[in-house]
């Protein structure tokens, strides 16, 4: 049974501290479309941020420290009333009444079906999947019941449950159990719902601003048909958590480029270092993402502000990891991997790529899963997006402002795949049966994508602020 004061005591430091953190990085929202997406969002942000900070407060006095994150929260306000920003005004949505209205009935029946579905897998799975107990929950059990031996958590004799993980996540969860000093299992429920809420409200969000409320809707609708973002927000996977900030990156960049407000890029950098703090795939999607940038960038040459603006952001978060990595982590790579030092390196990937069934298995897998994707996921991100587009009346978006997170996210997912064939220890079958997971992470940003890039004409970005 859920206890409402438990979903209480976790919701409510992760709502202040995220609604403050998003006003603190773009400035406050005036329309009470973007005020209440906004609000949807700021769970998922607070939770990552109490994430971050309950792994410092354990570096630092191997203790929880609860009620640190009221300083970020009161330093995070003064800085509000001291520089306040207001959001410029997103487009006005001009789109014809019987489709917003539409949109809107599918937005509020979607949401409903996906409210009772999570909650079925949550009755089933109270503390999760087997990968999400053994990766994350159990190592936030570990590390509130193991007290200033909390390093104990990531033991390399815990080699099962991967001790080289990223540590947000388990954090988060260790956060809340430590602030209710008890383990119910509502903390880990309301941190995955939220973190499945924050994906759909932060894509919406982000086209509400580019093309109006509308587009906004109708994106929304698309991703609460793809049964994944529910069956894996119930089984309380990080793949989810990762699925946010991969979409609050992308959203960020492509707010970037149609407003020209560094702000964007600093909001930028921080959501995609959180995503390096989530799971491993994270620090490949910041690598990938900054590539991508370059890419776009070859023709104007990016400032130096810009540069510094996105550094700002991502600092802090990278800074933690590797600091995690140097002394926290157990050394050496996964088994399940081999390092780029490891001297049989050179053989196996060769054998590996000369292999022609690898390849097959990959493309047969990938093919299949995204045409199946328990029959969904297809039909939505094609019809949909041509209904959205049929009117031509919503505002457009210059193609280079999509274009560095598009060659992102397919450098990204390119990357990962090659792991699974060339460094991998592990067959490639094996790797195929998780791909829906993978896939699941990048399914928000590129439905953003899709629906920011449908009907683009070249426009200018408005001045910097």
């Amino acid at each position: 049974m859920i206890d409402p004061l438990a979903v209480l005591v976790a919701l409510a430091p992760a709502a202040a501290l995220g609604w403050l953190a998003w006003t603190a990085l773009v400035g406050l929202a005036a329309p009470r479309e973007e005020l209440g997406l906004k609000l949807l969002a700021s769970p998922a942000l607070g939770f990552a941020l109490l994430g971050a900070i309950e792994h410092v407060a354990l570096r630092l006095t191997d203790r929880h420290l609860i009620g640190v994150e009221l300083a970020v929260m009161l330093a995070l306000a003064l800085a509000i009333a001291r520089w306040p920003r207001r959001l410029a005004p997103a487009p006005d949505d001009s789109a014809p009444r019987p489709l917003r209205l539409a949109a809107g009935a599918a937005v509020a029946v979607g949401l409903a079906l996906a409210a009772y579905a999570i909650g079925r897998v949550f009755i089933q799975l109270p503390l999760g999947a087997w990968d999400a107990w053994d990766f994350w929950n159990m190592r936030a059990d570990l590390l509130v019941s193991l007290g200033e031996d909390w390093r104990d958590a990531y033991s390399p004799a815990l080699v099962w449950a991967h001790p080289r993980y990223p540590p947000l996540h388990s954090a988060t969860v260790a956060r809340a159990w430590a602030t209710l000093d008890a383990r119910p299992e509502a903390a880990p429920m309301t941190i995955a719902a939220c973190y499945a809420l924050g994906a759909l409200a932060v894509v919406a969000w982000g086209l509400t601003r580019l093309r109006g409320v509308t587009f906004g809707a109708l994106a929304a609708a698309g991703l609460l048909g793809v049964p994944q973002l529910v069956l894996l927000s119930g089984s309380q996977y990080a793949d989810v958590p990762l699925a946010f900030l991969l979409a609050a990156t992308t959203a960020s960049l492509a707010l970037f480029g149609r407003e020209g407000r560094r702000r964007w890029l600093v909001a930028a950098g921080l959501f995609a270092s959180l995503a390096a703090l989530t799971k491993n795939e994270g620090l490949l999607f910041v690598l990938s993402t900054a590539a991508g940038v370059a890419v776009v960038s070859l023709r104007r040459r990016p400032r130096a502000s810009e540069v510094g603006a996105w550094l700002a952001g991502a600092a802090p978060g990278l800074a933690l990891l590797a600091w995690f990595r140097a002394s926290c982590a157990p050394p050496g790579m996964s088994e399940d991997y081999l390092s780029l030092g490891d001297p049989r390196l050179v053989a196996h990937v060769s054998e590996r790529a000369a292999w022609a069934d690898n390849w097959r298995e990959l493309a047969e897998g990938a093919g299949r899963l995204l045409w199946i994707f328990d029959g969904a996921f297809v039909p939505l991100v094609i019809v949909l997006p041509v209904l959205a587009a049929a009117g031509r009346w919503s505002a457009r978006l210059a193609p280079r402002a999509l274009g560095g997170a598009a060659i992102g996210l397919l450098l990204h997912l390119s990357a990962v795949c090659l792991s699974f064939v060339l460094l991998s220890t592990w067959s490639v079958a094996d790797h195929v049966e998780s791909l829906d997971r993978l896939l699941l992470q990048l399914v928000p940003a590129a439905m953003f994508l899709v629906f920011a890039g449908v009907w683009t004409r070249p426009t200018e970005p408005r001045g910097a602020t």
